[in-house]
């Protein structure tokens, strides 16, 4: 895609409107007898070739202080649009011109790890984003940052580790918004390195990761999760139980996306059953619903199994909650009723089919399955369950 040549337009004005200030600036110096060194890159635009004019605006237009905001922006403006290789020819060619400032140097580099990062040259990046941490100032932060979003990217979570620790390092906590963000992808960095362990089968070597887990994100689904997982795959049954039933006191809405490992933490089915029940009163859930259902009908108690499917989707109606009680009638029909039953249930399946059970808060990412970071937007800890008519 080419460049707006509105936007090129008005950055060119601006930069012949800086060349025409430094003329005069300079009097009789060598400025003055001199063209103005975008007319060319002028000419190209108004001919609308616009690659033209940004090839003869990089090699015409002095890098001054005056001007150097206009190729940054001119460097910033290519890269958002795609034209990611220009924006690097731009920053590299003001990196290249000697007179530069400390401050105005860290700028541009800045920018030119940007343009690596958006052309997947990470260890280009890596090496440019260190290179401007000895800045110190806003401009170690903004380093820190960047250096984050790479390793993120990479799943270089150790890096990731040591950066986030710099960086929160760096801030006192009112005056970094973002703080909380930043222990929650902490968080999930050590919780990362503690799923690599324990799909290497080195289960107790899950432990230090996961307390460095919950020392940032004390009430973290996913540590609980592992914390379950680790002390189940060690063989301490009762542990897990611990864990778990102090998670989901605190965060009853958690439940639901424990059921798969919660239920071999109970050694009867009764203590399972009454875990779903009071799951169940502390929070409408149609996964804990189906859960505790099933259980009932285990135990050959179909009818209170029905009698409670029944009595909650009258009082909390939704198209998933239907879809169980439809599920419990069709083997208790015969008949004509049991084929009407059946139209109805392929029906309700269709309308469900594809309807996303997850969303993202941050951009609105919505999907099948829990993403521990969304797809979309990156962020971690921020995809939940859809609630309500739709939802569970």
């Amino acid at each position: 895609m080419s460049p707006n040549p509105w936007l090129l337009f008005c950055l060119l004005l601006a930069a012949i409107a800086a060349g025409w200030w430094l003329g005069r600036r300079q009097g009789k110096g060598r400025f003055r007898n001199k063209p103005l060194p975008v007319s060319e890159s002028l000419s190209f635009l108004l001919k609308d070739q616009a690659d033209a004019a940004i090839e003869s605006f990089i090699q015409s237009l002095d890098v001054r202080p005056a001007t150097l905001e206009i190729h940054l922006a001119l460097g910033t403006l290519l890269r958002r649009r795609g034209e990611v290789d220009r924006a690097i020819r731009i920053h590299q060619n003001i990196l290249e011109r000697k007179g530069l400032e400390a401050a105005q140097c860290a700028m541009v580099q800045l920018e030119l790890g940007r343009d690596y990062a958006a052309a997947g040259w990470l260890d280009r990046a890596e090496r440019m984003f260190q290179t401007v941490l000895p800045a110190g100032g806003p401009f170690e932060e903004v380093a820190l940052q960047q250096l984050l979003e790479v390793y993120d990217c990479s799943h270089e979570w150790e890096k990731a580790i040591a950066t986030g620790e710099r960086w929160l390092s760096l801030q006192r906590v009112g005056q970094f918004q973002g703080r909380e963000k930043l222990a929650t992808a902490m968080s999930h960095y050590f919780c990362e390195l503690a799923a690599i362990e324990q799909s290497a089968g080195r289960i107790a070597a899950m432990q230090p990761h996961l307390e460095q887990a919950s020392r940032f994100a004390p009430g973290s689904l996913r540590v609980c999760r592992l914390q379950v997982q680790m002390a189940l795959g060690l063989g301490d049954t009762g542990k897990a139980l611990k864990v778990f039933r102090k998670h989901v006191l605190e965060y009853p809405a958690s439940l639901p996306e424990l059921l798969d490992v919660a239920e071999r933490v109970f050694r009867s089915r009764a203590a399972w059953m009454d875990c779903l029940q009071e799951g169940l009163s502390r929070g409408f859930s149609v996964r804990v619903l189906n859960a505790l259902a099933q259980a009932l009908i285990a135990e050959g108690r179909q009818e209170e199994a029905l009698a409670l499917v029944t009595e909650q989707v009258r009082r909390y109606p939704g198209l998933q909650g239907v879809r169980a009680l439809l599920g419990l009638h069709l083997p208790l029909a015969s008949g004509q009723a049991q084929e009407h039953l059946q139209v109805l249930s392929v029906l309700l399946e269709r309308l469900i089919q594809n309807r996303p059970v997850y969303h993202c808060s941050e951009c609105g990412f919505h999907g099948q399955y829990l993403h521990w970071q969304c797809p979309g937007c990156k962020a971690w800890g921020s995809v939940n369950r859809i609630q309500g008519i739709e939802g569970d």
